[in-house]
């Protein structure tokens, strides 16, 4: 969710789980506006087959609040949001 009154970009990057870049992708999201989407729905340079981290970066100063959840057959998980500065 954006927190802004202005447009924000939110770059991603798909990280295998030895760290390596495994594929990039793009989100804009408008004033105060969210987005809500599984990961196979995106467009991704570069990605195949995934299993690792899912990173997320705005420019400085920008303001998101984000959720990460996981859905199978079993039911549904919320994971962790780490923020780096």
């Amino acid at each position: 969710m954006n927190l802004q009154d202005v447009p924000v970009t939110v770059d991603l990057e798909l990280l295998d789980a030895e760290g390596k870049p495994r594929g990039s992708s793009q989100i804009a999201l408008p004033a105060r506006g969210h987005l809500a989407r599984f990961l196979d729905e995106l467009t991704w340079s570069g990605a195949a087959y995934y299993n690792g981290t899912l990173r997320g970066s705005v420019t400085a100063g920008q303001q998101l609040a984000v959720t990460v959840v996981g859905v199978a057959a079993t039911g549904f998980w919320s994971l962790p949001v780490i923020v780096q500065e």
